[in-house]
């Protein structure tokens, strides 16, 4: 072997053992835990801050979001902003429900999807993409019912394929929509003008999706009621279309 040769394999062999040694003095990144978390509902406009209480943008009365963990007495959140996601600590008490809407779940988008307005690939609604963080209100093998951050500062909620999602919590295997044991459909007969239809409780935070009609009476159900930032009352419902049911939420009269 050439003295050449000889220098170059060393210097293989030295940076190695440097890359291994670099390896070994780096900590390993500790898991995330967001099995505390789920979807939660802003009670009183509050500003967003950092670990060091620094001001990191708004979020708005009746507006969704997605709680990753409890911290003491906050919690540390991810909300739809204009751009892009952020993420930051609000107080429990400017949340409306306490700690955590029961039943609810931090999932992760494990491959890019399309969302649908009902359990089937009817209604289309939007898509997520690999990685992104959503709070699931309902999952089980086949469909999951999620919310998720879209363009504007809004948000949304939709159906998608469970495949497609890792849940942190089994909390969402139950709730939030028809097939729930413990909820029973009630007729909606006052459907006397048109009514507008959201993706989510509040028609500030959420984008319209649709309309109910007068002909609809008898075949639109509510499953869940709400309130949105004002106090209003929303109705989570099932209501009939050309394609086959899809799922919104409406306002109560």
């Amino acid at each position: 072997m050439s003295k050449k040769i000889s220098i170059r394999f060393l210097s293989i062999i030295l940076t190695l053992i440097a890359v291994l040694s670099i390896g070994r003095m780096i900590p390993a990144t500790a898991a995330e835990d967001y099995s505390s978390g789920g979807w939660n509902q802003v009670k009183n406009t509050s500003t967003i801050v950092n670990s060091s209480g620094g001001s990191v943008g708004t979020v708005y009365a009746g507006e969704g979001v997605t709680v990753l963990y409890f911290s003491g007495d906050r919690a540390y959140i991810e909300y739809s902003a204009s751009n892009s996601p952020k993420q930051g600590f609000i107080s429990i008490s400017n949340l409306v429900y306490d700690r955590l809407y029961p039943k609810t779940a931090v999932g992760r988008i494990t491959s890019s999807t399309s969302t649908y307005y009902s359990p089937t690939t009817v209604h289309y609604a939007g898509s997520v993409s690999s990685g992104e963080y959503v709070a699931v209100l309902r999952n089980n093998d086949s469909w999951a019912y999620i919310e998720y951050n879209i363009s504007g500062g809004q948000r949304k909620r939709a159906f998608i394929r469970s495949s497609c999602l890792y849940c942190y919590s089994h909390n969402a295997n139950y709730s939030l929509y028809q097939d729930d044991e413990n909820l029973l459909g009630i007729g909606m007969t006052n459907i006397t003008s048109n009514r507008t239809v959201y993706a989510g409780p509040d028609k500030d935070a959420y984008p319209s999706i649709g309309t109910v009609y007068p002909s609809d009476n008898y075949n639109v159900w509510a499953f869940i009621q709400f309130k949105d930032g004002s106090g209003n009352k929303v109705n989570f419902v099932e209501y009939p279309t050309d394609k086959g049911p899809k799922y919104g939420y409406i306002y109560s009269k």
